[in-house]
């Protein structure tokens, strides 16, 4: 697990980069309003784990601050998460939209096989109350971060 400055922002990684150790695909949905952005940028950007990012920003205010923190790791801009999930298959999805947007987009994470972390925000809204935690064992994980906890929501 990495952890950024005073733990506001966490990704769980594996241990180690084994050459073995299968790198991961990261889709990002944000917008402008996103919180901890650039601490979740920083941190894909150094982990080896992670081969490559691509992002949804239905606002474009976060493509150029993507582009200039993880280089040639991200792969792909979209302008919906609906676009990014129809057209990506990615492992890990990071969610970052204030908490009114935000149980849609974990949902569509959830319903396209994504492992979720969802910023705190997200939790706020009653929209989570609906969705599916992994309900037949067999489900994507969602963690829902806030800062230093790190609360893995199960069924």
């Amino acid at each position: 697990m990495k952890t950024l400055g005073s733990g506001t922002a966490v990704l769980a990684a594996m241990p180690s980069a084994d050459a073995r150790q299968e790198r991961i695909k990261v889709g990002v949905i944000t917008n402008a309003e996103g919180a901890h952005v650039d601490l979740y940028f920083s941190a894909l950007a150094e982990t080896q784990e992670v081969e490559s990012v691509v992002l949804a920003d239905p606002s474009g205010k976060v493509v150029s601050d993507a582009r200039k923190r993880l280089g040639n790791k991200l792969t792909a801009t979209y302008d919906s998460f609906a676009a990014m999930l129809d057209r990506e298959t990615p492992v890990l999805a990071l969610v970052s939209l204030e908490a009114r947007l935000a149980p849609p987009a974990v949902e569509a994470a959830l319903n396209a096989g994504c492992h979720v972390v969802a910023g705190k925000p997200a939790r706020a809204g009653n929209g989570f109350r609906r969705l599916p935690f992994g309900r037949d064992g067999t489900a994507p994980r969602l963690a829902v971060t806030g800062g230093r906890a790190f609360n893995t929501l199960r069924p």
